[in-house]
């Protein structure tokens, strides 16, 4: 909407111009550096969210629910509001459906592994990355949530939608990717150094 309805809507609405694209960019990527208290390698799903793979390091931090703490004291010291999704990794589309369930509930959530679909189920396909085309055919056909892709037969997707409609369907259904084979050179490398610690490594905080 224009400036002009927002505050007809709310008289006492601030507004604010956006910098550059450009610079929106880069204060993104500065922010994902931030998040390296989480994991290593933040990634940045456009325009405006940013990934962490926990997978190996929750366990390290407190488990899911402390990374979710962690990441809000980290983002509020910075000024930044947020909401917060942790999904299963190892479903197809996982950080899609994060971003999805972020923006769509307005609230931080941890998702059991086994209950992503079921969190899916009412979600809008409007917060879905999928084209226009593919949406509007859907929402014709009175398809307009996650769940009611799940249930249509993936035949009938494929021969309408093609790859697009399989991915969506796979999202919605939260399949399970296939396990990645991990290559392992013939050449075994020894230790330079070990050491046996007293104690298993903890988490202090900052």
């Amino acid at each position: 909407m224009s400036a002009t309805e927002a505050r007809a809507l709310l008289p006492t609405l601030q507004l604010e111009h956006l910098d550059s694209l450009e610079s929106e960019q880069h204060d993104l990527c500065e922010l994902a550096g931030q998040l390296r208290v989480l994991g290593p390698h933040p990634s940045i799903l456009a325009p405006d969210a940013l990934c962490v793979e926990i997978g190996r390091t929750a366990h390290i931090l407190g488990g899911e629910n402390a990374c979710v703490e962690l990441a809000l004291r980290k983002l509020r010291s910075l000024g930044h509001l947020s909401r917060i999704t942790v999904v299963d990794g190892n479903c197809a589309g996982a950080r899609q459906s994060a971003k999805a369930l972020a923006e769509w509930n307005n609230k931080h959530q941890v998702i059991l592994p086994n209950q992503l679909r079921t969190a899916l189920h009412e979600l809008p396909l409007k917060y879905l990355n999928i084209s226009l085309p593919l949406l509007e055919s859907l929402d014709a056909l009175g398809v307009r949530t996650a769940g009611a892709v799940a249930s249509l037969p993936a035949s009938s997707i494929a021969h309408r939608y093609g790859q697009e409609g399989l991915r969506l369907r796979q999202l919605a259904r939260a399949t399970n990717q296939p396990s990645q084979k991990i290559i392992r050179t013939k050449t075994r490398l020894q230790p330079i150094f070990e050491h046996q610690f007293s104690a298993p490594a903890v988490h202090l905080a900052r």
